[in-house]
């Protein structure tokens, strides 16, 4: 019998990955939304079901993951600050409610001791602390610099306009390690197989750290025309990012993230991929390969 897998937010960037390499590799996928009816009538995929719950109604969670073997969870971006630790409480009760036999967490950023405090960096620790310290058998994932940013618009607002890649806020010859939600959900499908690796913490990237100069390089091909990067400092692009959304706060944590990237020890950003690739049987894509498969927007 194939195993079964609970996949929360699945149409979120991070867990639709997940979801959709689960099925595809013969696991039974039941994959958990807002709205399933919905989800259900626009994606119709063999070995993959959608199912409601709402992260603020515990038995919700609870009738989601009764009965699966493993579950991929990470904590989505709320509209009420009350909301996240609602949400943490919720699943972990009714994770032991249900006696969840695996969890694969993802923390969705850098987090930990390695990296400088920050009012980010510190919410997702504290956030993969309570897991690790739940009881539950967590194995937590914590992703490099998301890839995929590339195609958020306030992230790049003068990339396709006039050529110009001022993300990441960090200086040019800096190398950093982006991870794909692709490569990513490759090593969370393998880790929801591997019950053995409970209790351990995996730092995960794509291939291949890259500096600003050869992303930009990399990207002009994806565009299709000339790319220069020049970047924005840290706190430009807080104060950037916090003016578009007004709301100064998340354009402060932003800051904060990516200057406690440039301060942290090099063995901080240090990934090795091919470990990677050994523990969970997986094969990893470099940055160049995943931007040359993008369609062009």
């Amino acid at each position: 019998m194939s195993k079964q897998i609970a996949v929360f937010n699945a149409n979120a960037a991070q867990a639709a990955p997940v979801a959709t390499i689960a099925a595809a590799q013969g696991l039974k996928v039941r994959a958990i939304v807002r709205d399933a009816e919905k989800a259900n009538a626009q994606n119709k995929k063999e070995n993959l079901t959608y199912k409601t719950a709402d992260l603020l109604e515990k038995s919700q969670i609870a009738d989601a993951l009764n009965g699966v073997d493993a579950a991929f969870f990470h904590m989505p971006v709320p509209t009420d600050p009350t909301h996240p630790a609602i949400w943490l409480s919720n699943f972990i009760e009714a994770a032991h409610e249900t006696n969840l036999p695996l969890l694969v967490f993802s923390t969705s950023g850098p987090a930990g001791s390695d990296f400088p405090s920050t009012p980010m960096i510190d919410g997702t620790s504290a956030v993969a602390a309570a897991f690790a310290n739940s009881g539950l058998n967590v194995i937590t994932l914590q992703p490099a610099i998301y890839l995929e940013n590339l195609f958020v618009p306030p992230f790049v607002p003068r990339l396709h306009s006039e050529g110009i890649l001022d993300y990441p806020p960090v200086p040019k010859h800096f190398k950093v390690p982006f991870v794909s939600h692709i490569d990513q959900a490759k090593i969370a499908v393998a880790a929801t197989q591997r019950p053995d690796l409970a209790g351990k913490y995996f730092k995960i990237a794509s291939k291949d750290p890259i500096d600003g100069d050869a992303l930009a390089e990399v990207v002009a091909k994806w565009i299709g025309r000339p790319v220069k990067f020049d970047p924005l400092s840290p706190d430009q692009f807080g104060t950037h990012i916090g003016q578009l959304f007004g709301n100064a706060e998340v354009g402060t944590g932003l800051a904060g993230l990516y200057k406690s990237l440039l301060s942290a020890d090099k063995s901080a950003i240090h990934i090795d991929t091919s470990e990677l690739e050994k523990i969970f049987g997986v094969e990893l894509s470099t940055v160049e390969d995943h931007i040359a498969s993008w369609p062009r927007l």
